[in-house]
């Protein structure tokens, strides 16, 4: 299965408990937790066979240039430099796809839900809809924690993170599942003017 047929399955769809709407589907948070799994391998596999098509453009698109750490100058990279190198560009492509994919379900995600509601006034108006009613919808609970300083600065706390609470000692994979979150609010807040960047 392609990202784009998961985005459009995504399109459709919303988690049961969601609050029901006319003419919505529902479909089984099992089959959504499968398709999300999906769409980080597809999107680990996609970044593998691009890189290995053209690996000189990459490095130069993504500034990575092998140095000698001694004299500064460009150096040959030692075969474990080169598989390094290798590793930081893949994840790169992989992080910047995800949180693209992200920040397009999140429009979504936001178009539809907040039709039924009137104007936000302001960020932290936007930002507690996303705490309160998309994340329920995303993930079945409201936000566990909202701090902010007041100068456009959010922290949102979610201490059971339901999508990687079943992986184990994975920690890139973790922060696959996280860069494709970081999208999503990227999205939803885009949606409502707000331009951010989120850090997980």
């Amino acid at each position: 299965m392609s990202v784009a047929s998961a985005i459009n399955i995504l399109k459709n769809l919303t988690l049961e408990g969601g609050k029901p709407k006319v003419n919505q589907f529902f479909v089984n948070e099992t089959t959504l937790d499968l398709l999300l799994i999906e769409i980080i391998d597809s999107t680990q596999e996609f970044a593998d066979q691009k890189y290995s098509k053209d690996y000189s453009v990459l490095l130069e698109k993504n500034n990575v240039v092998p140095k000698n750490k001694e004299t500064g100058s460009e150096a040959k990279p030692s075969s474990s430099q080169q598989a390094e190198t290798d590793s930081e560009v893949i994840s790169a492509l992989v992080k910047t796809r995800l949180e693209a994919i992200g920040f397009r379900i999140g429009t979504r995600l936001s178009e539809r839900y907040s039709v039924d509601i009137s104007c936000f006034v302001d960020a932290l108006s936007v930002i507690k809809f996303l705490c309160k009613e998309l994340w329920c919808i995303l993930f079945g609970k409201q936000i566990d924690n909202l701090k902010t300083n007041h100068k456009g600065v959010f922290i949102l706390q979610d201490y059971n993170f339901k999508w990687i609470t079943k992986l184990k000692d994975h920690r890139e994979k973790a922060s696959q599942y996280l860069d494709f979150t970081s999208g999503i609010i990227c999205g939803i807040l885009d949606s409502f003017g707000i331009k951010s960047k989120a850090h997980l």
